[in-house]
């Protein structure tokens, strides 16, 4: 098959009759709208699949910052369950001290 180039200037040389321009001009005519339309089509999708990503990727950014806020409360509980429990252990340390005759 001839390279689009070469088919091109080939089709250049060759001497076309009236009727023929015409089919010819009606061929060109037709696949530049089908190649617009196709390419709209194809930009429309683009445009749509973008949307669905940036929302997906919203929903994640969202879901991570729900995450990060869970953790940091979970770590604050856990602080707060270690600081009792030293409190507590020392509690018992003092009531042994005063339960000690002396």
């Amino acid at each position: 098959m001839l390279g689009s180039h070469r088919y091109w200037t080939y089709l250049q040389g060759v001497h076309f009759r009236e009727d023929d321009h015409i089919f010819f001009s009606l061929f060109l005519s037709y696949f530049k709208d089908e190649f617009a339309q196709n390419t709209v089509e194809e930009n429309t999708q683009m445009k749509k699949e973008l949307e669905e990503e940036r929302s997906r990727y919203q929903n994640l950014v969202k879901e991570y910052s729900r995450l990060e806020q869970r953790y940091d409360n979970l770590r604050d509980e856990m602080t707060i369950i270690k600081v009792m429990k030293l409190k507590l252990a020392l509690f018992c340390c003092v009531l042994d001290l005063m339960e000690v005759p002396g």
